[in-house]
């Protein structure tokens, strides 16, 4: 299911080949919040997705593992229409990333690793 046309939609997706995962979270604030508290345990004290922003990458540890996980946030609402580059945007930023915390430098490696992600996001 393509996340660009979703009102409110949350969801994990794994990364294989890097052991890692990363979470959507279109939503309301409070939408947003519900989730990240019964699915993450996390509970933040700051605005999750302030007004101005289009999306956000929230980088977060799992209490347990103490390995990355990472969140992409994206408002939903009447006034908040999710654009192609907003997520491509992000998934740039989350593609950084996970490369950085495993010490990879292939640009290549990069370049496979955000069309996968936005395969699976798209």
């Amino acid at each position: 299911m393509s996340l660009l046309n979703a009102e409110s939609q949350h969801k994990k997706i794994d990364v294989p080949i890097y052991g890692s995962q990363f979470v959507v979270c279109k939503g309301t604030e409070k939408e947003n919040r519900s989730f990240l508290k019964k699915e993450l345990g996390f509970k933040p004290k700051e605005t999750l997705l302030p007004d101005d922003y289009l999306g956000r990458l929230l980088p977060l540890r799992c209490s347990v593992t103490g390995r990355p996980i990472w969140v992409l946030l994206f408002p939903s609402g009447k006034d908040s229409e999710l654009e192609a580059h907003t997520v491509v945007h992000e998934l740039y930023h989350l593609t950084r990333e996970i490369l950085e915390y495993h010490g990879v430098e292939d640009e290549e490696a990069g370049a496979y690793l955000i069309g996968w992600l936005s395969e699976s996001f798209l």
